[in-house]
């Protein structure tokens, strides 16, 4: 898998990171420790992920052609989403994740992030006397 220039849907990234990035960067031994107890935690911050991402999922990475991707912008933006949903929790500038499996993360985070966009919009709409709660216009 590669990225290029443009940003991928916020619920893909989640997904390269949980998939692709975040079990690369336990230890084995961290992960064999967890294994059926709690599960293992990473303190991770954009900038690391970033990084991180750029050597493995950047064509030429050192290409004019494509300059430095992912941005660190789109990281932190699923890194924040991952907070909302509480994958994982803000520190400052660091992220603490409490990894574990998802099964279909895909799916799970275009699922979560849609649940999740809905009533950030119900809620909008209630404060402004819009749309009633629990439905919306055009979907009665």
């Amino acid at each position: 898998m590669e990225l290029y220039d443009q940003q991928p849907p916020s619920a893909h990234m989640m997904s390269i990171l949980w998939t692709d990035v975040f079990p690369s960067l336990i230890e084995q031994d961290q992960y064999m420790e967890a294994r059926g107890h709690e599960p293992p935690t990473l303190v991770v911050n954009a900038d690391q992920i970033t990084a991180h991402m750029r050597v493995r999922f950047s064509p030429d990475s050192g290409s004019e052609r494509v300059p430095g991707v992912p941005l660190r912008a789109w990281v932190s933006q699923a890194l924040g989403l991952l907070c909302k949903l509480r994958y994982a929790r803000r520190m400052g500038t660091d992220y603490e994740v409490r990894y574990r499996t998802v099964r279909k993360p895909l799916d799970t985070f275009i699922r979560r992030v849609c649940d999740l966009a809905l009533r950030e919009e119900q809620k909008r709409l209630e404060a402004v006397g819009g749309t009633p709660s629990g439905t919306l216009a055009g979907f009665d």
